[in-house]
């Protein structure tokens, strides 16, 4: 099939050559007849007082004209011929040839390439590569992303652990159960949440108080301790001397009432009461100071630790973009040494933008919930679904187009076969 193809262009040139000679042919037979003519005008010119010469001489000029012309209009309707032989024998020769050279290849791909199968296959297995390769950045902005979520949540619902310690020494059974940012989230009531606040914030009173006395503000030897059990009637407080004995006892009172105070000095007399600093002021002022101490503590201040504490248990959306996780997209994006510039930038925003969706939306599921870790879940679960939707997406758009170029071709077609 080869050597076929080697003569089909072989006759091509032949046949072209043989038309060059014959255009070449008929142009000089029409220089000649061109030339003839003016010799002709010539020599009538110079016999012109021969009549006879002058005959002879139009006679040749008449004769000359008309050959002229006929070879002229032979010449052009040859050439017209010989040109438009040349284009016809030329496409045959070249449809010929690409025909055939079409079948050589043809037959070639099919006897020496894969079938079909492992074309398929070859193509399925650089699509796992390529979603490998996608599937390992996105688990790492995953692994960034739920990290970063859950230092955000935690961070919310973090407290001191001073409060932690006032409320297991309040409710030491319930704090065995759970936390105080648990037991905030069970109470359905203002008026059940108000009643557990004033109990922690009581307690929470009598530490912070303790913890004064222990800093340098006793005697050598002697240490101040709230009493174990939370219910202790009379006093809340001990002071323990060098000889381990209990040298005095304290009434701690965390109120913004007076009355509340005096009530409790009528009722234990032989005890000192310590109270906010507002209260002592009041009292003081009143001319019934004795027996009180001040804390140095105001009531507002101990409420307000105690109830922003338990507004802790209560999640807040954060819409501060995930930092450490923008940062390690940058970074790993603009280290692609097969991007450009453009690409490398827009590839680091497109993951950014998904990541940020992804941390807000991990965010809105763990204040609707109520709940931090599902906000985590929520975070890296939206992650990973982005990447499956974003493929079917994409699918499903090309065979969207192919379906509408294919009602297109449909259209005219049907437009053509009416006309």
């Amino acid at each position: 099939m080869k050597n076929l193809s080697r003569w089909f262009s072989q006759h091509k040139v032949t046949i072209e050559r043989h038309s060059e000679r014959l255009k070449s042919s008929t142009k000089d037979a029409y220089n000649k007849a061109t030339e003839l003519s003016e010799q002709a005008k010539q020599l009538a010119e110079q016999a012109a007082n021969s009549e006879q010469v002058r005959k002879q001489t139009d006679k040749l000029i008449n004769i000359s004209e008309d050959m002229s012309d006929s070879i002229k209009k032979n010449g052009e309707q040859l050439l017209e011929a010989s040109k438009r032989t040349g284009e016809v024998v030329s496409g045959v020769l070249s449809g010929g040839v690409r025909s055939v050279t079409d079948l050589i290849d043809n037959a070639q791909i099919l006897l020496l390439s894969p079938d079909t199968k492992d074309l398929t296959d070859r193509i399925e297995s650089q699509g796992s590569q390529f979603r490998e390769l996608h599937r390992d950045r996105s688990q790492l902005d995953a692994i960034f992303l739920c990290g970063e979520s859950l230092a955000s949540l935690l961070s919310q619902g973090s407290i001191d652990s001073i409060i932690e310690e006032a409320y297991a020494a309040q409710y030491p059974g319930l704090a065995e159960q759970m936390t105080f940012l648990d037991k905030v989230r069970e109470l359905e009531t203002d008026a059940q949440l108000l009643g557990f606040i004033s109990g922690v914030k009581g307690k929470l009173f009598e530490l912070k108080y303790v913890d004064y006395l222990n800093d340098g503000n006793l005697p050598d030897g002697y240490e101040a301790q709230v009493v174990e059990l939370a219910n202790q009637p009379g006093w809340d407080i001990e002071i323990i001397g060098p000889n381990g004995g209990v040298q005095e006892i304290l009434q701690a009172k965390a109120t913004d009432s007076i009355h509340y105070v005096q009530a409790a000095l009528d009722k234990y007399p032989s005890i000192d009461i310590v109270t906010t600093e507002e209260v002592y002021s009041q009292l003081v002022l009143a001319g019934a100071g004795d027996g009180v101490l001040s804390s140095g503590f105001t009531n507002e201040d101990i409420t307000d630790e105690v109830v922003n504490a338990a507004n802790a248990a209560e999640l807040n959306l954060d819409f501060m973009p995930p930092v450490i996780t923008m940062a390690f997209i940058a970074f790993t994006s603009f280290k692609e040494e097969s991007l450009t510039l453009y690409q490398k930038a827009r590839t680091a925003g497109e993951r950014s933008g998904t990541a940020y969706y992804c941390y807000l939306l991990g965010n809105g599921v763990a204040v609707a919930t109520n709940t931090w870790w599902l906000g985590v879940v929520g975070s890296v679960t939206s992650r990973y679904m982005t990447d499956v939707v974003a493929r079917k997406a994409a699918v499903k758009k090309h065979f969207n187009k192919v379906i509408a170029t294919n009602q297109t071709i449909i259209d005219r077609t049907k437009a053509a076969s009416i006309a």
